[in-house]
């Protein structure tokens, strides 16, 4: 019966209940995930000249005032509205509102 509480030990090292429970070290291995590459909608703007949409993200080619017609990142721009665009890609549409953002996939 000793060696099988042995295989128990890790329950009192382990505790998430155990207020005095402290840092256990290993030899684990962590990976760090890749920087996520996105653009985002941080604006619009409607004036006489039209209505346009302004993106940042993670590379300067996303830095960009675009109207309808124009393209980021393989999506083009079908409308820009005073709160969102409209993002057409091969495969679907999105409604980007601003603030919000697009992954992509490296």
């Amino acid at each position: 019966m000793g060696s099988e509480w042995k295989d128990f030990g890790i329950l009192t090292q382990k505790n998430i209940f155990n207020p005095s429970r402290g840092l256990v070290i290993t030899n684990e291995v962590t990976l760090a995930l890749a920087p996520s590459n996105y653009f985002t909608v941080v604006g619009t703007l409607s004036y006489e000249k039209g209505a346009w949409a302004f993106f940042s993200g993670t590379s300067e080619a996303y830095y960009k005032a675009l109207k309808s017609g124009d393209s980021i990142a393989g999506y083009r721009v079908m409308s820009v509205t005073n709160n969102a665009v409209l993002l057409s890609s091969k495969t679907n549409q999105i409604v980007l509102k601003v603030g919000e953002r697009v992954n992509l996939i490296k």
